[in-house]
């Protein structure tokens, strides 16, 4: 046996690469490789096929919407690494603008196809839930996650204040057809139509914003979203602490950008899809949506006037959405 052992030793020994020797290594690593693929969240990847099948074949509903949502797991993980990757190459600011716009190309895809089954009204609530989710949900699991190795988690105040700002700007530009809606006298003229139409003319000023959003941060004034410090070379412990807030600046870096592109691109581009295909898609949202939009948008702003933020405000953040999850659930209508 031991004699057997050493011959197949030498002779993966004398083989060298290319060749059999090659070859049995690999047969020899691989119950270690499938070990690891199947404790990673890539196994999750066979039930991509499995999504599509059941679609294929009309298999129960919550089946095909359980097999998907599985699927969405890895492939959303093997998006953020590819997104990684090209911030590795172009840079955090272009990268974290990549990873953004691949997460939003969801809501984009099926808010053209609610527009095409002229389902409007789930592509306003699936925007707005959009929005919420990102500035509440997402937000406040990065920052608990974020502080509760640090303490205090301090993030660049370019991206807060940009954040702050264009986040109000969307929110007034968003409940202002459904104020005008409430306040517009109704004596026989057709409200819905000049809606329609101060809607179409606010999606184009709100394209035109985030434009100048984007050339403002990635051309003209890109140094104030880096923050590089040009000392962190010089000890091992400020280069670590230099690189942790780099990864956490980045993070927030990606849902500031994920929300800011959903309020003034995703949602604007949805509308001048409507006018294109035809079905009158506005921004007159429920009024009880309109407030929650705005509620939340100035209770994020309020803290994140602060700068430096603890697990707290993220407690205070997921809290939040908890409330207006269960508001929603309350509605009559829902």
């Amino acid at each position: 046996m031991s004699e057997s052992a050493s011959l197949a030793g030498g002779f993966v020994e004398r083989a060298g690469p290319g060749t059999y020797g090659h070859a049995l290594l690999r047969l020899h690593r691989l119950p270690g490789l499938l070990r690891d693929f199947c404790l990673s969240v890539n196994v999750l990847l066979l039930f991509v096929p499995l999504g599509f099948a059941a679609a294929a074949f009309g298999w129960n509903d919550v089946a095909i919407a359980s097999f998907n949502f599985l699927a969405i797991i890895p492939l959303s993980g093997l998006v953020s690494d590819a997104s990684d990757m090209i911030g590795d190459h172009l840079g955090d600011l272009v990268g974290g603008l990549v990873n953004a716009t691949c997460g939003n190309t969801v809501e984009l895809i099926v808010g053209i196809m609610a527009i095409a089954h002229d389902e409007l009204q789930v592509a306003q609530s699936m925007m707005l839930g959009s929005i919420l989710s990102d500035i509440l949900l997402v937000q406040g699991f990065c920052i608990v996650v974020a502080a509760r190795a640090k303490g205090v988690v301090c993030v660049n105040s370019a991206m807060v204040d940009s954040l702050s700002s264009l986040m109000l700007l969307a929110a007034m530009a968003l409940a202002l057809p459904t104020a005008l809606t409430a306040t517009l006298p109704n004596s026989g003229v057709d409200i819905s139509k000049k809606i329609l139409s101060f809607s179409r003319a606010t999606v184009v000023v709100l394209l035109t914003i985030y434009a100048a959003y984007l050339y403002f941060q990635l051309k003209t004034h890109s140094a104030l979203f880096t923050g590089h410090d040009d000392g962190v070379e010089e000890y091992e412990p400020i280069r670590g602490h230099a690189s942790q807030k780099q990864r956490i600046d980045f993070a927030i870096g990606v849902i500031i950008g994920s929300i800011l592109q959903i309020a003034l691109f995703v949602l604007p581009v949805l509308i001048v899809v409507s006018w294109v295909m035809g079905p009158p898609l506005d921004l007159n949202f429920e009024v009880s949506q309109t407030y929650v939009l705005l509620f939340a948008v100035v209770l994020v702003n309020q803290v994140l006037h602060d700068k430096q933020y603890t697990y707290l405000h993220g407690v205070m953040f997921l809290c939040a959405y908890a409330v207006i999850t269960m508001a929603f659930f309350t509605e009559p209508n829902n």
